[in-house]
């Protein structure tokens, strides 16, 4: 899934179920910053609250320095995902987390994971608790995996050419049947056979209906993305909603809207998201990937603090930041990696069972 679900769709699910604007907005800027957050790379800061440093600091680095948690990967970052440590620590709890309360064993996704749900769940009752950022922050990151749980099915974020191998696509223009071309095929088939690499874009779309073949199952059966996403929609709504006792919209009421909205077959991802803001136009949508770093980190040298992911290795060890008052971006990482570290050790004992 993309911005058009992981942001806008969520920020309307929170809205609407009867959280505030500013309470929907911290969830959905959570669930989309998971696909935004690159930077990996340890940084320096200067007066780093002790309550962040508690809970967070690696304990083998200087008091000044600061480890952001990746959690998705652009441009040439995907070269990494070779690498078996990025497969579990990024792909798999992030974008490609299995059941691990099934008893197959399998790392292959399947949607609506009970596993997820639970997580969810226990989350909710904590927010019921302490209605604060941390909960709504944890809560958004929760919603991300569980969304991708529809789009991502059938695949597995390790590397496995049994779980990922994509041997064809078709996908239904108008009420035909057709194949991508033999040179798209092949330059699909060229990337590794992790998560939904060979098959493109085509799980990520909302409007698309399409069908994959695999050379090792004999499953071609067909997805409607907009069917399968508006699923998910309303999974996510129906706990919002109970969770907030009923007091927001009925599910009915905007159900046709956001239907529409999927059905709409913009390829621009940045055009698509306009079409929410025309539907939606009683939501005030605002995403920026930058604003909650900007927000948390002072820059203190000379530094474009808008180029960071562009500076190379030498200079990017030269930025030097200050505190500036703001925790979101802080606390999106602490519970990144609590969610990161809970999910590898439950893997090794769903492995070892």
């Amino acid at each position: 899934m993309e911005k058009d679900f992981h942001y806008y769709l969520i920020r309307i699910l929170a809205e609407k179920s009867g959280f505030s604007a500013e309470e929907a907005q911290v969830i959905a800027y959570a669930s989309q910053y998971v696909d935004d957050a690159t930077e990996s790379k340890t940084i320096k800061i200067d007066h780093i609250p002790d309550k962040i440093l508690k809970k967070y600091r690696n304990p083998k680095t200087e008091k000044n320095k600061f480890d952001p948690v990746c959690t998705a990967h652009n441009g040439l970052q995907h070269f990494s995902g070779f690498k078996k440590s990025i497969q579990y620590k990024v792909y798999i709890p992030f974008h490609f987390l299995p059941d691990l309360d099934s008893k197959t064993q399998s790392m292959v996704v399947r949607r609506d994971p009970f596993f997820t749900r639970k997580l969810i769940f226990k989350t909710l009752k904590n927010l019921k608790e302490k209605r604060n950022e941390k909960n709504l922050i944890r809560l958004g990151i929760l919603f991300h995996v569980y969304a991708d749980s529809w789009s991502h099915e059938n695949f597995s974020g390790r590397h496995s050419i049994f779980e990922n191998n994509v041997s064809s696509i078709h996908f239904l223009k108008g009420k035909k049947w057709e194949s991508v071309s033999y040179w798209e095929q092949v330059k699909l088939n060229l990337l590794p056979a992790i998560g939904h690499a060979e098959a493109g874009v085509y799980p990520d779309k909302s409007f698309l209906v399409w069908k994959v073949g695999k050379n090792f199952t004999r499953n071609k059966a067909s997805r409607n993305n907009s069917l399968l996403f508006l699923e998910a929609a309303e999974r996510i709504y129906q706990i919002l909603f109970h969770f907030l006792d009923k007091k927001g919209e009925e599910w009915c009421d905007f159900e046709k809207r956001i239907l529409k909205s999927f059905q709409n077959e913009v390829f621009d991802i940045d055009e698509k998201c306009l079409v929410f803001e025309k539907e939606f136009p009683e939501i005030h949508f605002h995403y920026d990937k930058e604003e909650w770093r900007r927000q948390a980190l002072q820059e203190e040298n000379s530094f474009d603090r808008y180029d960071w992911e562009n500076l190379k290795r030498k200079d990017y060890k030269k930025l030097l930041y200050s505190f500036k008052g703001d925790f979101k971006w802080f606390l999106f990482h602490l519970e990144a990696l609590k969610h990161r570290n809970f999910i590898l050790k439950k893997i090794k004992r769903f492995k070892n069972d």
